[in-house]
């Protein structure tokens, strides 16, 4: 009888235990998220001024930044892809000028890169902002959206 109320203790506890980890990995995949975005806009501010002139970083499929996306040239080359696989979760870009891609100018004076991300859980239905300021900085929002699930 000890032995199975022990058993049960130990249930309950790994039960607790396995709630809080996913939350952990959760939060991990969303900062790992975050800062692979803030590189990829540094490296794409780079290169625009190496190369002065402007580029554009595009989703590779569709509208979901998650899948990965490019840093194309003006005259539609890949200068550099990047391959995400965040599965569960949903990148959204909202421009200034565009909503399916963000313009990266080597000149202050033409840079509009105005706009935010939002990253989804679609699991949680809970949703992150990252705001882009016109020259490519980035911050996270305070701003939390929760998602009605559907």
């Amino acid at each position: 009888m000890e032995m199975l109320f022990v058993l049960a203790i130990i249930a309950l506890i790994s039960l607790t235990g396995l709630g809080f980890h996913r939350h952990l990995i959760e939060k991990e995949q969303k900062n790992n998220i975050i800062e692979q975005l803030v590189q990829a806009m540094e490296f794409s501010r780079n290169q625009a001024w190496l190369k002065d002139g402007k580029l554009a970083l595009r989703p590779t499929k569709g509208m979901n930044w998650a899948d990965g996306f490019q840093l194309m040239d003006e005259h539609q080359q890949t200068i550099y892809e990047w391959a995400f696989n965040f599965p569960g979760w949903d990148i959204r870009w909202k421009g200034f000028s565009s909503n399916n891609e963000i313009p990266v100018s080597s000149s202050p004076q033409s840079a509009i890169m105005n706009g935010h991300f939002i990253i989804e859980n679609i699991q949680k239905g809970v949703s992150t902002i990252l705001l882009v300021n016109r020259l490519g900085k980035m911050r996270v929002s305070d701003k939390i959206i929760n998602s009605p699930k559907t």
